[in-house]
């Protein structure tokens, strides 16, 4: 079941919003490195290491200027430059929101590294022919893009622009084994949460994206961590429709460790507690 954004995302908005007004003028920010679909193990092995620090150097600086904001705010006179913040948030409270944040921007940008070859996998084979004129590079691109906003989307509560990333005969797959909706389902679920600004929280860790050789189909799998969830797994299908991605299927699953599957079949095999 998707959960809903827990209170505390209030407190991370206003760090935001610090983040952004303190970095505004800050000189422009290391750039991350991109790899092409056909990049070999190597290729991937020598960038990664470089990806990571850029990440790394990229979400620290933007910490720190969110924690000035915090600290400026309690000196005299701060109440009058961030009215917004005064009374119950607290430094503590506002550092804290600096820190998360900190650990989105990480969630969000590390999904962009490149991933090294694991033991004995062969480097990639070379992209499938596709129509000529299929720039597979800016269809990642594109398909990342779309995925990305849908998640935010989500996080903000903002139906409108959710269900916008859809196709109409859209198949949405959720935790429980009772949730297979179409598009009409889904929106009936969803809407009394959106409607209240309650959505759900994922931030993407990895992704692949693979498409069909006429360039109008894709399929993709992504990590996740949920807010509320925790670790979980995004995979489906999009289709290009009048050039934009949208999507055909999404199906969101729990992932169990091996080595706790016996505990958790357990549970499920347990019989159900009354509810109070």
């Amino acid at each position: 079941m998707i959960r809903s954004a827990r209170p505390g995302l209030v407190l991370l908005a206003l760090a935001g919003a610090l983040l952004v007004a303190a970095c505004g003028a800050s000189a422009p920010p290391p750039e991350l490195p991109i790899l092409g679909s056909d990049a070999t193990c190597a290729d991937r092995a020598q960038a990664r290491p470089a990806c990571l620090a850029a990440v790394e150097a990229r979400c620290s600086s933007q910490r720190v200027a969110c924690e000035s904001s915090c600290q400026s705010r309690t000196l005299p006179g701060s109440s009058e430059k961030h009215p917004e913040l005064s009374g119950d948030i607290q430094e503590t409270q506002c550092r804290e929101g600096c820190r998360e944040a900190s650990r989105g921007c990480e969630a969000s940008l590390l999904v962009r590294c490149p991933t090294t070859c694991d033991a004995g996998e062969a480097s990639p084979s070379p992209p499938a022919s596709v129509a000529p004129g299929f720039d597979r590079a800016a269809a990642e691109r594109d398909v990342a893009r779309e995925l990305d906003d849908l998640h935010d989307a989500a996080a903000h509560a903002d139906e409108a622009r959710y269900f916008a990333h859809f196709a109409p005969q859209a198949i949405f797959l959720g935790t429980d084994a009772t949730e297979r909706w179409d598009l009409a389902a889904f929106r009936a679920y969803a809407h009394p949460r959106f409607s209240q600004g309650k959505g759900w929280v994922f931030h993407a860790l990895r992704r692949a994206v693979s498409f069909d050789g006429d360039g109008d189909m894709a399929w993709f799998d992504e990590d996740l961590r949920g807010e509320r969830l925790g670790p979980a797994r995004g995979s489906g299908v999009l289709v290009r429709d009048h050039g934009r991605w949208l999507v055909a299927q999404y199906n969101l699953a729990l992932t169990i460790p091996n080595e706790r599957f016996d505990e958790v079949r357990a549970l499920l095999d347990a019989p159900k507690k009354p509810s109070p």
